[in-house]
């Protein structure tokens, strides 16, 4: 139908669409309507809608197609169009009275900007329909959901009902955490021959068979390759192709499929990379050239018609060439549609473009290889070549790129290797699956659920250099609270493309400014923004990416070159005429030189039996013999029944032709796999010329002059001895007796028949090689003689042999030369000659793809750290001519005379000069100008903290005028204010001064006493993170502490200033180990490389003048692509990296915190001055870590002294001021009818702790393990909430993983009894990313729909958020960060209380809590803390102090007692055990005795799992006299620790380990006959495998030994103890590693190291250990005794060390 117009001109401001029209009826079927939005009108009409899974299953004329690809309202911004698209999403579109409103769309549909609408009349109703298709719900992230769903509109044509019976999931083949199968099943060849014929797929008229479909079925998306070993289970779906849960759908559809000569093109973005890596203009645009003249000469010539038709598919009209001739004028009209087509490509939105076909290309689906037989670097690819058939690409470098692509490092280069488990596989990309990386991720981000690769192994276009890949992170999901139908719309109508436009636009603008092209750092940071926007996502573009300078001079640029080209072969192609090609008529011989070029063509898209069949028919039309032309037939890309069938019409037989052979494979020197390794075989067509067994060796120079002047290509073959033959592969003239330029035209090989190793390489000449000949001297070298490569000679006369060599092996590789050491003047044992016919040219093809390789001359790393160089500032360098005259005189003249004018100036004057000085490096002027300005004036206070700012080192002067001297007349607080400014400045100049700094602070001890807290917190931190050497920190921070408290009398003060100092230390070691320091204070070389980086002011992109204040803030620029730790509130380190030139003036040092983060920039507080040059320099960035805790911390504990009661009600109690009671209070009677809010499942331990948690007071809970703690804690939040109606809550924990155990439970309990609404529910963290998944609809970026760090407008929107939440869930540290930094709360609750410190306690206490909780277990590990921490007891907990000091009236403690267990009766069988708690009585008792008073109890038996054990083949021993199997063991291990290293390890453990881990998964062996009703082996094997076992050690060098020899799957853990606090396991096997004759137990001397490991296991605990060390120590003594000894022989197997 003609579109019908809805609305002409509609409006911006438009808020209805109700239509009332005449629409004629949908007659045809699968045709549907369709609504185009424009700016000038809104129009309906009827196309053909798209096959999908959604209008399968559905009604099509309920469904109504809209379009909104062209609406962009003139003169209006983009968001106009986005908030008038979700206007009418809202609203709904009413056509003759039915509504239709939003459903979904694919996600092409997304980017072309339409969708489906649907009938409906509410939102609900096609929720309900939508969400029958899968579990889409559970998607929090409405970007994912959408995407999600957009598969069940991606068109899909319904091929096969696929039962479920005849696949199988399958896992993916990880690797270092890679996926190297993503988006790859397995198809077997009987369903994949099925689906042929379904699909009727046909190639050049015969069925086809494809390898590799794209496919989508149910609720798997990806592609199936043919593996010919499945049988039963036709199909295999990995995990990664299941995108979603979906109801039972068995509905499959085929969306492509490999095919044969899907020639791969040059296009812009390839061009430009491959510019970049090297690849010359003059080599564009000679395959440009050649491919227009071969569009070009498909009007003029039949034989390149003929190619150029089967190129492009057009099988029909090639075969119409031959018979008909190009006179044919329907033959001419499809060549002219096909060149018009090719024409036409060339332009795309009326720019011209490049799309050059490479014959030696193809385009093709990615696979993996799931075989695992090709190594890292390595790819299979083996596709239907012109002539041949299918083929294997050996031993060639290919270039694989996927588009888009931006950057150089996605043109990979990799090894195209032939394997035969992968021969099967035709048309397609084989991957490897091994090594660190998944190859197809490397080239822009690409997967295997359909990417096609383009694929080239041209070498004139594969690049000598290569380009470090880019990582291509996945975007950030930002997960919504709820995610609703209008979210969905407003995705959709929110995407946009533009952002990929411009980054694109800018991307070519920086190419073509920058010599390095598209290796540039601005293109680098530019394609990984485009990485994240082409999804629709919102990426800041930083201004310095925006403003591109302008292009002055330098070569042409590529692709201008390439698109004139084009224009000037357009321009002449349309005055060439089709029909003025004269036509010559076709007679016999003319005949005859067609089939020859027909045999002889090199590129046709054709299989050599058609190309056969067709010239076998032209011949025959002409009435002429086939036989003459049997020498150009490739019999070896001939299947067995088409050499059969063609031998029967020729009237031959097989075997008797000699073309049907290969020399090589009668050769008597190489054997089968020399000509595997090295693709020898096949196509070839080598004939024997000579060999020395038939001619003998001395006739081999007469038939080498035969070989040299009669063929173009031979094979020289010399075999020196039986480890050891070489190959030289020559092509082309070559002059005999004479120094003949042979350049790249000749290769040597290596073969080594013995070795192990598969040599793959070849040795191509390059310019100025030279081959020399004569009767007795073949020499091959590189320009001069004295540099040979080969050198064959005859030998000397009665030498007793003919023929010598000397092979320079060093020249053919380093291995060949450590395998063979050296042949010199060595006899020849043979010799052989083979060469190709000359009017063989697809065997010349054949030969000459040898000279494919390219070797890799050059890596380019991402990152260029060479930096580049500056001159100081000097006054040398000043113009006197622009300056006054007492300037010139105050830097030019001695001392005295410039201090005589310098009294006489100005204070405005003088600070003028200063920085003058300052900016010019004039250090003696500096001082002279500030004593001036100190004598002849009385500065303000202000003037001289500006001067000390600005150069800290002029602290000294003033300490020496001021504090040193009389300075009666200055007054307290003026006295206080200056000690303050000069005890900052000779901090911040320690690095340089050293032990001055040190002295200078003992003289203002007294000085520093008497600062307000605030002011001596700060200086303590600034030290913290100034002071790099740890030495003078360490008697810095002691010296200004010691005379602080010397005069402190105040409990309360006492306690902040301790706890102060045990911050700043454990900061600054932090800061020492994250970023270590040299002696000197300069950062060492690291293991994470430090960030690039350039600085400017903030705000501001220019220079700033020469005299202005260097600023105390900055912005660093830095690469948006760069993957660094570093984020808001770290601790970082610059470092001048550009050299100084002609000066030995040191790179600055200097210290800074973050304050803003984004991509591509950092906003930098620095810590001491920069040098004046700081914005022409480069600089590196190392991370010094986090200063986000610890300041934290540091400002609760300044709250907690300012504000006492106010802040925390048990300020008293905490800093033990509160008078103690002898005896504990005992707590009142609880009112029944609160009790009744408490559960019934709760047992007596439980209902006492949350019984003892009232409001107003402070309670303790020491929660073992296993006693149910987060039960606890839960029912403990639920009570308050209902007890105070009004208070807000804190729940903090010490991690994140800590805080979300709760909220899980929190969430589920709070479903049930309905105590808060879900928007009260609050989940609080600095980054989203950290929060549980599942939970991250509660956090504040999902609740706002963005994230507060990239967009702070929402601030005053999340400040509310907060105001509304009555609890609040968040780590301790984040309670004093972010968005609740300032947020207050009556009630306070610290899970996991025993591992934070105290300081990391107060950050939640002091939020204004008149109630607190603390729960946790202070016998466990304690927090970890640097070493100088815990010589000052940081590393002592609150939780700890309080419950192990004296008794408080608002102080309350219990214990959680029990450890219960429920269990489900069996049968001699491992069932998973449903408990609520942990651990059993035997594994309990000696925990319990030694850390828990023995108050620690079991509730129920777990005697039927423990006895379960007895079917692993472990020796468990048993409890006498009742038999039963005691699950706590000690095996013992004499062997020795290794010896001089701070982390230990232990071999011979490590070995036993290994054997008991087999012992513990084997199934014990039984000789007597299984009863009826018992388990089969395999069912006991797949029991004890399901077993969860922990492998637990306190060092990490063990960690690393045991990960190396024991497989790690989700069953079996390796961890340290201190890793693993918090877990559990059925089994725990503890290596305990210390072995030596001292008795030192290092770590293991901790008890609370034992006890956290001897309390992971469920059911059973196995202690590896030398016991005559262990027994040195008291209580390891007592814990060997509480085992049972079970001695298990040590296996002898080598360790990987």
């Amino acid at each position: 139908m003609a579109p019908i117009i809805l609305r002409q001109n509609p409006s911006p401001d438009d808020t209805a669409w109700m239509f009332t029209e005449s629409l004629p009826q949908i007659r045809q079927q699968g045709f549907g309507r369709h609504i185009s939005f424009k700016p000038e009108k809104i129009s309906v009409d009827v196309i053909r809608f798209p096959q999908n899974r959604i209008l399968q299953s559905d009604d099509l004329s309920k469904f109504i197609l809209v379009s909104f690809e062209g609406l962009r309202f003139p003169g209006q911004p983009a968001r106009v169009a986005r908030e008038y698209m979700i206007r009418f999403f809202k609203e709904g579109l009413f056509l003759n009275g039915v509504q239709y409103r939003f459903y979904g769309h694919s996600n092409s549909q997304l980017r072309s900007r339409s969708c489906f609408l649907r009938e409906a009349s509410s939102d609900q109703e096609l929720d309900a329909r939508i969400y029958q298709f899968g579990d889409f719900e559970r998607i929090a992230s409405a970007a994912k959901r959408a995407k999600r769903i957009g598969l069940l509109f991606s068109e899909a044509k319904l091929d096969w009902i696929l039962d479920p019976q005849h696949t199988a999931n399958v896992d993916d083949i990880e690797n270092n955490g890679e996926n190297f199968s993503d988006g790859c099943g397995l198809i077997s060849t009987q369903f994949s021959q099925q689906l042929s014929r379904r699909k009727r797929i046909i190639y050049h008229g015969r069925p086809y068979t494809p390898a590799v479909y794209q496919i989508s079925a149910d609720h798997f998306q990806g592609v199936l390759m043919l593996d010919p070993k499945l049988t039963k289970a036709h199909v295999h779906f990995r995990k990664s192709q299941r995108k979603f849960n979906a109801t039972q759908n068995n509905t499959f559809s085929v969306v492509d499929y490999s095919t044969p000569f899907a020639f791969g093109r040059l296009n812009n973005d390839i061009v430009v990379l491959l510019s970049s890596l090297g690849i010359s203009n003059e080599t564009f645009l000679a395959k440009q050239q050649a491919y227009h003249e071969w569009v070009e000469g498909a009007s003029e010539h039949w034989e390149t018609a003929f190619d150029f038709l089967c190129a492009l598919n057009k099988y029909e009209v090639a075969e119409r060439l031959l018979l008909d001739g190009l006179e044919s004028a329907a033959v001419r009209r499809e060549i002219r549609a096909l060149q018009n087509s090719e024409l036409a490509g060339l332009r795309k939105n009326d720019r011209l473009r490049v799309r050059t076909i490479l014959p030696k290309s193809r385009l093709l689906f990615g696979v993996c290889d799931p075989y695992g037989v090709l190594r890292e670097g390595e790819v299979h690819v083996r596709v239907s070549l012109p002539r041949q058939g299918a083929a294997t690409l050996t031993n060639v470098d290919v270039l694989i790129v996927r588009n888009p692509c931006l950057y150089p490092g996605d043109c990979l280069k990799l090894r195209a290797v032939a394997h035969p488990a992968l021969a099967h596989l035709v048309d397609c990309l084989v991957f490897a699956t091994r090594g660190k990386r998944a190859a197809p991720s490397m080239s822009s981000g690409g997967d295997l659920d359909g990417d096609k690769f383009t694929v080239i192994w041209d070498p004139d276009i594969v690049p000598r250099k290569v380009a470090e890949s880019y990582d291509y992170p996945a975007p950030p999901e930002r997960p919504n609270a709820s995610v609703t139908r209008q979210d969905l719309a407003k995705h959709f109508a929110s995407y946009n493309s533009m952002t990929m436009g411009r980054l694109s636009a800018l991307h070519q603008k920086w190419v073509r400014y920058s010599p390095k092209g598209a290796m540039c750092s601005e293109c680098q940071e530019l394609n990984a923004l485009y990485s994240l926007s082409v999804d629709g996502g919102s990426v800041r573009i930083p201004e310095r990416l925006e403003k591109v300078p302008e292009r002055q001079g330098g070569p042409p640029y590529v692709l201008d070159e390439l698109h004139q080209a084009a224009e000037a072969f357009a321009q002449r192609f349309q005055l060439i005429s089709l029909d003025g090609v004269e036509q010559l008529p076709v007679d016999s011989e003319v005949a005859r030189e067609m089939v020859t070029r027909l045999l002889a063509t090199e590129t046709a898209a054709i299989s050599e039996y058609e190309a056969v069949m067709k010239a076998c028919a032209l011949a025959q039309k002409h009435g002429i013999d086939m036989h003459p032309f049997l020498t150009h037939i490739n019999f070896a890309a001939l299947k067995t029944a088409e050499k059969f069938a063609l031998c029967t019409m020729l009237g031959l037989e097989p075997d008797e032709h000699p073309y049907m052979w290969n020399s090589l494979v009668r050769s008597e020197i190489l054997r089968p796999r020399d000509l595997e390794d090295r693709d020898l075989g096949g196509s070839l067509h080598l004939q024997r010329l000579y060999s020395s067994t038939i001619q003998g060796r001395a006739a081999f120079f007469e038939y080498l002059r035969d070989a040299l002047q009669n063929y173009r290509r031979r094979v020289i073959i010399l075999k020196a001895e039986d480890r050891f033959s070489t190959g030289i592969f020559i092509r082309g003239e070559v002059k005999w007796n004479d120094d003949h330029c042979i350049d790249d035209n000749v290769l040597v090989c290596s073969f080594m028949p013995q070795t192990t190793a598969t040599l793959c390489t070849y040795k191509r000449g390059v310019l100025g090689w030279k081959l020399y000949c004569n009767d007795s001297i073949m020499q091959l070298f590189n320009r001069h003689r004295v540099d040979s490569f080969i050198f064959v000679s005859r030998a000397a006369e009665k030498s007793g042999t003919d023929i010598i060599n000397s092979i320079a092996l060093q020249k053919l590789s380093s291995y060949v030369q450590r395998q063979m050491g050296r042949i010199n003047r060595a006899p020849v044992v043979t010799l052989e000659i083979h060469v190709v016919s000359n009017r063989d040219k697809v065997a010349h093809q054949a030969f000459d793809l040898r000279f494919d390789f390219v070797e890799t001359e050059e890596y380019l790393p991402r990152f260029d750290h060479r930096p580049e160089p500056y001159t100081p500032n000097a006054v040398l360098d000043v113009d006197w001519t622009t300056r006054s005259a007492d300037m010139k005189a105050v830097f030019t003249e001695e001392e005295a005379s410039a201090m005589q004018l310098l009294v006489r100036l100005s204070i405005d004057d003088l600070l003028d000069m200063l920085r003058f000085a300052r900016y010019y490096r004039a250090e003696d002027r500096i001082f002279w100008i500030f004593k001036a300005l100190m004598q002849a004036h009385d500065p303000p206070l202000s003037i001289i903290a500006e001067c000390l700012e600005e150069h800290p080192p002029l602290a000294y002067v003033v300490l020496r005028q001021f504090l040193d001297n009389d300075a009666s007349h200055l007054g307290d607080a003026a006295r206080v204010r200056i000690a303050s400014a000069v005890t900052r400045e000779i901090i911040r100049s320690a690095n340089e001064l050293g032990i001055a700094a040190l002295v200078a602070l003992e003289k203002l001890a007294s000085d520093v006493a008497r600062l307000e807290l605030p002011l001596y917190c700060d200086l303590l931190w600034l030290a913290c993170h100034t002071i790099r050497s740890s030495q003078l920190l360490q008697e810095i921070l002691l010296v200004l502490h010691d005379g602080r408290v010397a005069q402190q009398k105040s409990r309360l003060q006492e306690y902040v200033l301790k706890h102060a100092l045990g911050i700043v230390f454990d900061r600054a070691e932090d800061a020492a180990d994250a970023c270590p320091c040299d002696d000197a204070g300069r950062p060492k070389r690291q293991r994470i490389a430090p960030i690039a980086a350039k600085l400017r002011l903030v705000g501001e992109e220019g220079v700033a003048q020469p005299e202005s204040l260097i600023p105390s803030q900055v912005m660093a620029d830095v690469r948006v692509d760069i993957s660094t730790p570093i984020r808001i509130h770290s601790h970082v380190r610059l470092v001048l990296s550009s050299p100084a030139e002609h000066s030995t003036l040191p790179a600055a040092v200097l210290d800074a915190v973050v304050l803003r983060a984004s991509r591509g920039e950092l906003m930098l507080d620095l810590q001491q001055p920069l040098p004046p040059e700081y914005m022409q320099v480069n600089w590196r960035i190392y991370n010094a870590g986090s200063v986000a805790t610890s300041k934290a911390m540091l400002d609760a504990l300044q709250r907690f002294a300012i504000e006492g009661m106010e802040c925390c009600r048990f300020n008293d109690v905490i800093i033990g001021d509160s008078k103690g009671l002898d005896e504990p209070e005992h707590l009142p009677t609880e009112d029944e009818e609160n009790l009744k809010s408490i559960p019934a499942s709760l047992n007596p331990s439980q209902r006492d702790a949350v019984i003892s948690a009232k409001l107003g007071r402070m309670s303790l809970i020491w929660g073992p393990p296993g006693t149910g703690k987060t039960t606890v804690v839960v029912q403990i939040l639920l009570r308050f909430l209902r007890q105070d109606t009004e208070a807000r809550l804190l729940m903090t924990a010490s991690t994140h993983n800590a805080v979300d155990n709760v909220l899980e439970r929190f969430v589920a309990e709070n479903a049930r009894d309905q105590v808060l609404s879900n928007d009260q529910i609050l989940r609080a963290a600095t980054e989203s990313s950290r929060v549980n998944k599942a939970l991250q609809k509660y956090t504040i970026d999902a609740r706002l729909g963005g994230s507060l760090n990239e967009d702070p407008r929402l601030l005053r929107r999340a400040e509310k958020r907060v105001k509304e939440a009555r609890i609040v869930f968040t780590t301790c540290t984040g309670a004093g960060l972010g968005i609740i930094r300032k947020a207050n709360f009556e009630i306070v609750l610290i899970d996991e209380a025993s591992q934070i410190t105290e300081p990391a306690a107060m950050i939640p206490l002091v939020k204004g809590c008149h109630t607190a909780v603390m729960v946790g277990d202070h016998v466990q590990l304690r927090p970890t803390v640097r070493p100088m921490g815990k010589a000052l007891e940081f590393d002592r907990s609150l939780f700890e102090r309080l419950y192990t000091g004296p008794h408080y009236r608002t102080l309350s403690r219990t214990m959680l007692r029990v450890s219960n267990f429920i269990v489900i009766q069996h049968k001699q069988q491992l069932t998973a055990v449903q408990t609520q708690y942990r651990f059993s009585e035997a594994v309990a008792k000696f925990p319990s005795t030694e850390f828990y008073e023995g108050r620690l109890e079991t509730g129920s038996q777990l005697d039927a799992a423990i006895a379960s054990l007895a079917l692993t083949s472990f020796p468990w021993p048993t409890d006498d006299p009742e038999q039963n199997l005691f699950p706590v063991v000690f095996v013992p291990c004499t062997s020795e620790e290794d010896y001089g290293r701070s982390s230990k390890s232990n071999k011979g453990q490590v070995n036993l380990v290994k054997h008991i881990l087999h012992l513990l998964r084997t199934p014990a062996e039984t000789d007597q006959e299984s009863p009826e009703g018992s388990v089969s082996a395999q069912e006991v094997s797949k029991q004890l495998h399901e077993l969860s076992i922990a492998i637990l050690t306190p060092y990490s060098r063990q960690v690393k030994l045991l990960t190396e020899n024991i497989k790690i799957n989700d069953q079996t853990v390796v961890s340290t103890i201190d890793g693993f606090q918090g877990r559990e396991a059925d089994i725990v096997v503890f290596t305990t590693v210390r072995s030596n004759i001292d008795g030192d137990l290092g770590f293991l001397d901790d008890a609370r190291r034992l006890n956290v490991a001897w309390t992971r296991p469920k059911l059973a605990l196995i202690v590896v250990g030398d016991k005559r060390t262990l027994g040195t120590n008291g209580l390891w003594k007592r814990a060997i005794e509480a085992c049972k000894e079970v001695v298990i022989e040590r296996p002898v197997e080598a360790i990987v060390g």
